[in-house]
């Protein structure tokens, strides 16, 4: 017969008060839903995302490779997340930079010739400590 640790338990403790709390947090929305199931279902679905959430993703950026260090743009539950925030930061950034030249063309002596030569971009996995 197995044996089951007082650590283990009191981990799914925490687990049971973490899904009462976000039911209970949740409960107001039942004239939103079909039924008090379905509301239950809800909350019960946003405990467990939060329960398994033990990582983030943070995108991040440096201006300038010479100058600064890197900044947090946004944080994400998912990797997936991250990347999209930072194709979209991209596709931006590459946008008004080629329009800049389009208007004005690219300055005699300029240090900028290729898009993000002095940039960086980045996804870096963060833990959740308690």
């Amino acid at each position: 017969m197995m044996q089951i640790k007082e650590e283990d338990l009191e981990i799914l403790r925490k687990g049971l008060e973490t899904i009462e709390r976000v039911y209970k947090e949740k409960s107001h929305y039942l004239d939103e839903v079909e039924t008090k199931e379905d509301a239950f279902r809800e909350g019960i679905n946003s405990a467990v995302q939060v329960l398994k959430l033990n990582q983030i993703y943070s995108f991040i950026y440096c201006p300038c490779i010479f100058e600064s260090g890197f900044v947090t743009i946004s944080l994400h539950r998912t990797k997936e997340g991250a990347y999209k925030a930072m194709r979209k930061h991209l596709v931006e950034a590459y946008n008004n930079w080629f329009n800049e030249r389009l208007l004005f063309g690219v300055p005699k002596g300029s240090i900028d010739g290729k898009f993000g030569e002095n940039e960086r971009w980045g996804i870096k996995t963060e833990r959740i400590n308690e």
